[in-house]
C-alpha cells in the first residue's frame, strides 16, 4: 500500500512540475509574439492627413465620432458616423483606383457610377444579415485613390452623394 502511494505521489508531482513548465513556456512565446506584431495603425489628424496622402475633407456638420489614422505613413482614414451609419474615408496618393477598403466580401451588387467626374464603381454587399457598401476611385488631378465604405444598408447613388459632399 505503501509503494501505491509513493508512485501515485510521485505522479502527481511529476504532472504538476510539467504542467508548471508548459505555462512558463507559453508566457515566454506569448511575450516574443505580442512584441514582434506592431500596428500599422498611428493616430493623426486632418492636416497630418492631408499632407501624406493628399486628402481634403469636408465632414457633413452631423457627422460624430470622428477619428482619423495614419496607415503605414501612407493611407489616411478617416472615420465617422452619421445618422444610424458608420463611414470610413481611406485615401493613398496613387496612380490608379485601387480597392484597399479592408473589405473582403463577395459582393451581391456592383456598378459603374462617377464620382466629381471621375470612374468609380459601387459595392454593394447585402446576406446574412450584414449590409455594407464600398465606393472605390482614382481622382486623376490630385493623384490620389479613394475608397469610403459604410456599415448599413445603402445605395450606390448614397455612396456617391456622401463622397462628393465630403472629398474637396
Amino acid at each position: 500500500m505503501k509503494k501505491a502511494a509513493v508512485i501515485i505521489l510521485a505522479l502527481i508531482t511529476a504532472l504538476l512540475v510539467s504542467s508548471c513548465g508548459k505555462k512558463e513556456d507559453t508566457k515566454q512565446i506569448t511575450g516574443q509574439t505580442k512584441e514582434s506584431v506592431i500596428n500599422p495603425m498611428v493616430e493623426s489628424d486632418e492636416t497630418e492627413l492631408k499632407k501624406k496622402t493628399g486628402l481634403g475633407i469636408k465632414l457633413p456638420e452631423k457627422a460624430s465620432g470622428v477619428s482619423y489614422y495614419l496607415i503605414n505613413n501612407e493611407i489616411g482614414q478617416i472615420g465617422f458616423d452619421l445618422g444610424k451609419k458608420s463611414y470610413t474615408l481611406r485615401s493613398k496618393k496613387a496612380n490608379a483606383a485601387d480597392d484597399f477598403s479592408g473589405l473582403y466580401y463577395t459582393w451581391t451588387e456592383s456598378k459603374e457610377v462617377k464620382v466629381k467626374g471621375n470612374d468609380a464603381e459601387v459595392h454593394i454587399y447585402s446576406a446574412e444579415g450584414t449590409d455594407l457598401g464600398s465606393l472605390i476611385w482614382f481622382d486623376q488631378g490630385k493623384g490620389t485613390a479613394y475608397t469610403l465604405t459604410v456599415e448599413g444598408k445603402t445605395t450606390a447613388e448614397e455612396l456617391v452623394k456622401t463622397a462628393e459632399s465630403i472629398v474637396k
